[in-house]
């Protein structure tokens, strides 16, 4: 053996010691397996279905945090900027969204964050690889879990209880393990409800001897006593007449008549001796501690007004929901995310948590105040939300309408407009056709910045819509399937198949508008409001947009509903065409199947790229007007064509001007205006611009 193998082999012996030293000898059962702590879970499992307050609590964490959207995001550096764009369709998205055919993705983030809170630990075991990534998960019940140490790697696998003494091994690689801390055991995580279980036990205990006591007639303990001797068979005798007499709540409260200096006394204590109310709060209070539950997010309002309930309901997400989140999420990330893609991760998105509503509204309002006196800048603000900044957020722009008292009049003044992207100065002008050629010019450059704003918002739409379809076609596919779709020769069969089947194959119409509404309004919001703050910035309006405003708020959702009403009726009536011609034709399955794709093969193509420029342009250009109004210094507006020869015969006004809240002579708006005809506004690619006085 050379000298290298010989040092070879002791270096590896060193470290197999070292690791060795590392394990901790606490929590090793005499067959070497560490015990889990408490050793057995179904103590504080069974707390939840007989103790009041633990399920409470348990269940009101489980719900809120199930709630939560979870959202998946792609992050680049450029330039040494970090950005992150949301990700739309993904394997992990449908991962998480249906983990496995029995489970849906709600009830595994209740269930493995219920189980966390009950014993300290949940698991996750990986199944169905393909191509070295899970197709599949399942969530373990931790009381079946056991964890086998190994001297080189820690852990060896994790031993599941199949049931019927039968267990099964499976390598570390295959489980997710979410744990609290625990001081006591390096394998397994400590529950909550532990550092509670006396309290609890002590209400257990309470409860079942109140519920023994009305058992017992609602009487306290006592004895019957006699100075005269009594045989045995006198004593069990008096006792069987007395219970039979007395006991039992049916029984309760009858006169007892006692003879023969037969007497009856208590020994026992009332509820009242024993404080029993109070000590069951002071066990409520424990395990709202524990839980670390206000009371009013349990029902309990003894000391509880509205403003210290709304309080109480934002300390309940601030210090236990969101940390809650984060730890989860860490663990996903790391081992469920990183493994297919490292520059993948997944956030929470709580922007429609109804209890957080007032705090974003109130924030926001903060926010607006500082950028607008000079206080914060906008990437001040972002970076304070943890949002990427942006290149024009660093410079603080002044409303229009302050001027120190030795500035000249605004009036006097000539005036430059900075804007992002957009390098332009207005000078003087000589004559009116320099002024006509600077003002086109100007509207050119502004076209182009709105074009590839536009076509990257497109880029965000497009696979929202193309996924949509899918689903709808496998949908309208399974409802195909099981209709029982025969073709017979008779026109009566015909008939009956055209008037019976055709509605049974749609896909769900109400469900199909509520879900398509849902997917494009958070990419319809985006867009809307990045081009209302890129506006305000490029005409240093000096506001802050607010897209709560109501009337934002109102359009966004009328204009995602109706856009969902218009796609899903156009896909109906396609469909409709399509089978009655299947019917017609005398087909079978197979080929209505494949008239059914050449459908969603044309709406997945041609109609995502026409649906997502008109929705996209429509939103880009109503941001626009809505960062004019909420100024309060804009009041006209300028219509910009699409620069090319494609711009239909209505929309070749370029450069007409119009008061901000009038129609141009088209009759629209703005470009994109849905109250506009379809023949106005699809594939409509024009845009518009403010019109300030600058002398």
């Amino acid at each position: 053996m050379t000298r290298a193998k010989k040092r070879k082999i002791r270096r590896q012996g060193r470290e197999e010691k070292g690791r060795m030293f590392l394990l901790p000898d606490t929590g090793y059962s005499g067959s070497g397996m560490p015990q889990p702590t408490p050793t057995n879970y179904n103590t504080y499992i069974k707390q939840y279905a007989d103790a009041a307050w633990v399920y409470a609590c348990v269940d009101r964490i489980a719900t809120k945090f199930a709630g939560v959207p979870i959202k998946l995001y792609r992050t680049t550096k450029k330039n040494g900027v970090s950005s992150e764009e949301e990700v739309f369709d993904h394997p992990i998205i449908n991962l998480l969204k249906k983990p496995n055919p029995f489970t849906s993705g709600y009830d595994m983030r209740e269930g493995t964050t219920s189980f966390q809170e009950l014993t300290g630990n949940a698991y996750w075991l990986l199944d169905s690889f393909v191509d070295g990534k899970p197709t599949e998960i399942f969530p373990l019940n931790p009381k079946r879990v056991r964890i086998e140490p190994s001297a080189p790697n820690f852990i060896g696998g994790y031993i599941y209880d199949r049931g019927m003494g039968k267990t099964i091994k499976i390598p570390p690689e295959f489980i997710i393990h979410f744990k609290y801390f625990n001081p006591m055991d390096d394998y397994y995580g400590l529950a909550p409800l532990s550092a509670a279980r006396f309290a609890v036990e002590t209400h257990s205990f309470g409860d079942k001897y109140n519920l023994n006591f009305f058992k017992n007639s609602a009487e306290p303990r006592g004895a019957l006593t006699t100075d005269q001797n009594l045989t045995t068979d006198q004593v069990d005798r008096i006792k069987t007449a007395w219970k039979a007499y007395h006991h039992g709540t049916d029984k309760a409260h009858r006169v007892a008549i006692l003879h023969g200096n037969v007497k009856w006394t208590n020994i026992g204590l009332t509820q009242k001796d024993m404080d029993f109310i109070n000590s069951k709060k002071m066990t409520r209070e424990d395990t709202l501690g524990v839980y670390n539950v206000p009371p009013a997010m349990v029902g309990i309002f003894d000391h509880s007004n509205y403003a210290n309930t709304k309080e109480q309901r934002g300390i309940f997400w601030m210090d236990n929901i969101f940390p809650k989140i984060k730890k989860y999420l860490n663990t996903v990330n790391e081992s469920l995310v990183a493994p297919f893609e490292d520059n993948l991760i997944l956030k929470p998105d709580y922007s429609d948590i109804e209890e957080l509503q007032e705090d974003r509204k109130a924030r926001a309002e903060s926010d607006k105040i500082d950028i607008a006196s000079g206080v914060k800048t906008i990437n001040q603000v972002k970076i304070e939300r943890r949002l990427p900044p942006v290149p024009w957020g660093n410079v603080w722009y002044a409303p229009l309408n302050l001027i120190p008292v030795t500035s000249p009049r605004p009036e006097e003044e000539e005036r430059s407009v900075p804007a992002s992207g957009i390098n332009f100065t207005i000078g003087p002008i000589k004559t009116v056709e320099e002024e006509a050629a600077k003002a086109k010019e100007l509207r050119t450059k502004i076209w182009n910045v709105f074009k590839a704003r536009s076509e990257n918002w497109e880029k965000k739409l497009k696979p929202i819509l193309r996924t949509f379809f899918t689903g709808q076609e496998k949908e309208v596919i399974r409802n195909l399937r099981a209709s029982g779709w025969k073709i017979l020769s008779e026109p009566k069969n015909k008939d009956w198949l055209f008037k019976q089947n055709i509605e049974d194959i749609l896909f769900n119409e109400s469900l199909s508008n509520k879900a398509l509404a849902k997917l494009k309004k958070p990419v319809i919001v985006g867009a809307l409001s990045a081009q209302a703050t890129e506006e305000i910035a490029r005409l240093n309006l000096g506001i802050v947009f607010d897209v709560t405003n109501p009337r934002v708020a109102n359009w966004i959702d009328s204009k995602t509903f109706q856009f969902a009403k218009d796609v899903n009726k156009a896909t109906e009536d396609r469909l409709r065409d399509v089978l009655k011609e299947s019917i017609a034709n005398g087909e079978g399955v197979k080929q209505a199947e494949k008239r059914i794709g050449q459908v969603f093969d044309v709406a997945r193509g041609a109609r995502t790229e026409r649906i997502a420029r008109t929705e996209i342009i429509g939103a880009l250009n109503n941001g626009s007007m809505e960062a004019y109004k909420q100024s309060g210094i804009v009041k006209k507006k300028e219509w910009i064509d699409s620069r090319d020869n494609l711009v239909r015969d209505t929309h070749q006004i370029d450069g007409e001007q119009t008061g901000l809240d009038d129609n141009f002579s088209n009759g629209l708006a703005f470009p994109g205006d849905p109250s506009g005809s379809a023949e106005e506004i699809i594939n409509c690619r024009c845009t518009l611009t403010a019109v300030v006085s600058r002398r």
